[in-house]
């Protein structure tokens, strides 16, 4: 009954003022919500010029420069992943509120899939060994999670690559460019970064970060979160062109004949098969999964899967006296670049909450050796009937004297800055989460699992992106060297398929 006695009826003075039909009455508001992910049954019936297996670092970046070089062409692109939606951008941009934050930092709800780690050839293998390697299984793979530090990795390493410095230059820039990197973010503590700069460590500075912070054009709206995740590339994509999706759904394994890929046999969480056809893939998915389906499809080379590397790394925390510098630095950021002299880097970090403490992370070079790989282990299958992976990986004699030399660079560093060094420290290495290379970059099929410009050897249209493909670690977080390379990937895929 409304308020007038009588169900659905005005009263009796509003009904000559307002006669029935004089104004055609709004349609009632729609309870659908479109959903953004193309079935695997639409997927399969459509012949896709380009299909793209996972959404992280390097799938983003492939979707990206198709999109903004193709524009909507007509050429259909495909993208799949394995995991689920789980977050909309970078965790550090949502509210700092418990039930959100338990979501996005392990033990939690999140996919994450470890392969256990054995030593390759030295049974005196560090203990850091004992802890798996892992990865993220989600839209925006380990881009949602990641810290956003994103330098430029040294010429020192880039000068065995077989990509140019002036190419890698000039993708460094358009990568920086589309991910927003600045050095103005995070301030300096100024008396930390001019006594490093004083005292054996010149080349010091602020530390470059993938946040936004240009200001909002006049009748603009930044709808994008500013820690950069490839969340920004798949939303920037979209607005160039439509491409299909499919989320939980997992690549088992690559078809090609005569030579030349063909297709992807794909499964959904029943583990329903389907089989999705291109003319050119992308293998995308990580440094493990990505070997992992070139084997399990016979495609091996003579270098795929092998050639795991990732960072060592040590850790310390340091304290400023307050007799020395009675304020606290607060928010800041200072960086000491790996050189000619130094194979490794340092962050040094503060937060509000840290106070006085402030921390140093050392990052450094770990040797490319074909003894260091991926394997499958054939009497052992997951949900998907896929054979598990294992990493085997063990430090050489000169990552040991990596090691080494790392910390007694973070004690010189302490002692330049004249803070105190409360704990110095080696993280397990599987938590490091730099790996990459089991499918580099080469000339050569012997020593790298796919041509310089990602292009697996000896099958044309397949290509990988992402970690895999990375020459030599370096001592610098992958990130913004994987976004380089993949947006270069996707150039050369567009000048194959004109």
């Amino acid at each position: 009954m409304n308020h007038y006695g009588r169900p659905g009826s005005p009263p009796a003075e509003f009904a000559s003022a307002f006669p029935v039909n004089a104004i055609p009455v709004c349609p009632p508001p729609s309870s659908d919500i479109v959903d953004p992910w193309t079935p695997l049954e639409t997927m399969e019936k459509t012949d896709y010029d380009v299909l793209i297996v996972g959404t992280g670092a390097g799938g983003g970046s492939v979707l990206w420069r198709l999109a903004q070089q193709w524009g909507n062409n007509g050429k259909r692109i495909g993208l799949i992943e394995a995991g689920d939606y789980l977050l909309p951008a970078n965790k550090f941009d949502l509210p700092d509120w418990p039930p959100l934050s338990a979501n996005v930092d392990p033990p939690n709800p999140l996919h994450w899939e470890s392969f256990p780690t054995f030593p390759s050839d030295r049974p005196h293998a560090h203990d850091s060994l004992r802890w798996p390697f892992e990865q993220l299984m989600a839209l925006g793979g380990r881009s949602i999670l990641w810290g956003m530090v994103t330098p430029r990795m040294s010429p020192v390493d880039l000068a065995d690559w077989p990509v140019s410095f002036t190419e890698m230059n000039m993708y460094y820039n358009i990568a920086e460019d589309v991910m927003k990197v600045n050095r103005t973010y995070y301030k300096a503590a100024e008396f930390l970064l001019d006594r490093l700069r004083r005292d054996g460590f010149p080349e010091a500075h602020t530390t470059p970060v993938a946040i936004n912070v240009q200001p909002a054009a006049p009748g603009e709206y930044w709808s994008v979160p500013p820690r950069f995740s490839t969340m920004a590339m798949l939303a920037d994509a979209a607005k160039r062109r439509p491409y299909d999706t499919a989320i939980k759904a997992k690549a088992v394994q690559v078809y090609a004949e005569k030579g030349k890929a063909v297709g992807v046999r794909v499964m959904d969480r029943s583990r329903k098969p389907y089989f999705l056809h291109a003319k050119a893939i992308v293998l995308a998915a990580s440094t493990f999964e990505t070997p992992r389906i070139l084997l399990n499809s016979g495609i091996n080379g003579g270098a795929v899967g092998h050639y795991l590397t990732s960072h060592s790394r040590v850790d310390a925390l340091a304290k400023i006296d307050p007799r020395d510098y009675p304020s606290i630095p607060g928010l800041f950021a200072v960086y000491t670049p790996r050189t000619n002299d130094r194979p490794y880097q340092m962050q040094m970090r503060g937060f509000p909450p840290y106070g006085r403490e402030f921390d140093i992370l050392g990052s450094g070079v770990v040797e490319s050796r074909y003894e260091n790989r991926v394997a499958l282990t054939p009497l052992h299958t997951d949900e998907y009937g896929m054979p598990k992976a294992v990493a085997c990986f063990s430090y050489s004699d000169a990552d040991l004297e990596v090691i080494r030399r790392m910390e007694q660079g973070i004690r010189q560093a302490a002692e330049a800055m004249q803070v105190t060094l409360d704990r110095v420290c080696m993280p397990p290495l599987g938590r490091i989460m730099h790996d990459m290379g089991t499918c580099r970059i080469g000339t050569h099929p012997s020593i790298s699992g796919a041509n310089p410009y990602g292009q697996i050897h000896g099958v044309s249209g397949l290509y990988v992106a992402g970690s895999s493909l990375i020459p030599t670690s370096g001592a610098v977080n992958p990130f913004l060297t994987i976004a380089a390379l993949s947006i270069r990937t996707a150039d050369y895929i567009i000048e194959q398929l004109k």
